[in-house]
């Protein structure tokens, strides 16, 4: 049997880790990228004791150099990569006044936008080749508008999914499935260390089955849990004027 290769980053926690596992059997090789050794090694030995197959590749991936690095190396040893799920991100508030908002604000876009696109154009050209493949990136609801303290972060979810969608039209001659996925709250590192409402808060282990269904489905787009799907319309929809004052009021809560 020939089993499917799978890259995963952003797996040593999280919805990545929940995916690793979700994918973590004897149909599956799985290539794992974090920037945790640890981790990824307690999370690859879990899926070898459960049969499957899994590789750590511990790895910053907002090291452009590196990360180009550890994808050929990957390609060169999977023989071509299946489905690529490029789940890594990095969320923080923007405060004003901040002291670290220019430190914060590039962490985000290094990671979020710009390796996320470089790692994709990395494996877009080895998949045109065999015309073949599925590219899922994991954008966020947050990307519908610029979110009170978080617009850097709303900003790079947003480009993220726009570049996408302008890949998937791009790639329509080749037989290359893109997905984006955005995703409402889900109960990880990321979203614990913030002090916002966080409705339809769902679990990595639910957000990972829906977004696999979502996966083998080949959807364009998927959004969860589903009240979000009518939240982000709204939110989308909301008067420019009652967006601003609702948002003036959070983000002045949120900067005190």
């Amino acid at each position: 049997m020939t089993k499917k290769q799978i890259v995963i980053t952003g797996a040593s926690t999280g919805i990545g880790k929940a995916l690793a596992l979700k994918y973590g059997n004897e149909e599956n090789t799985l290539w794992l990228i974090a920037r945790s050794t640890d981790k990824l090694n307690k999370i690859v030995d879990e899926i070898k004791n459960n049969g499957g197959e899994a590789n750590s590749i511990p790895c910053d991936l907002s090291n452009t150099e590196k990360m180009l690095e550890i994808s050929q190396n990957i390609e060169d040893r999977s023989g071509g990569i299946d489905l690529l799920i490029v789940n890594a991100g990095y969320s923080s508030r923007i405060f004003y006044h901040g002291n670290d908002n220019i430190k914060e604000a590039q962490k985000m876009i290094d990671l979020n936008f710009l390796s996320a696109i470089i790692m994709i154009e990395y494996f877009v050209q080895k998949m045109i080749k065999k015309n073949s493949g599925h590219i899922v990136g994991v954008a966020s609801v947050a990307g519908f508008r610029g979110m009170p303290t978080a617009g850097v972060y709303s900003a790079t979810k947003a480009g993220f999914a726009t570049y996408l969608e302008g890949l998937r039209v791009s790639l329509g001659n080749y037989k290359i499935d893109i997905t984006t996925i955005n995703p409402g709250f889900v109960d990880t590192p990321m979203t614990q260390n913030k002090n916002n409402p966080k409705p339809f808060l769902t679990t990595p282990k639910n957000a990972a089955t829906m977004i696999t269904k979502a996966i083998t489905k080949k959807k364009k787009r998927f959004i969860f849990p589903k009240p979000m799907i009518f939240v982000g319309w709204f939110v989308r929809n909301l008067p420019n004027f009652l967006f601003d004052y609702f948002g003036r009021k959070f983000a002045s809560k949120l900067n005190k």
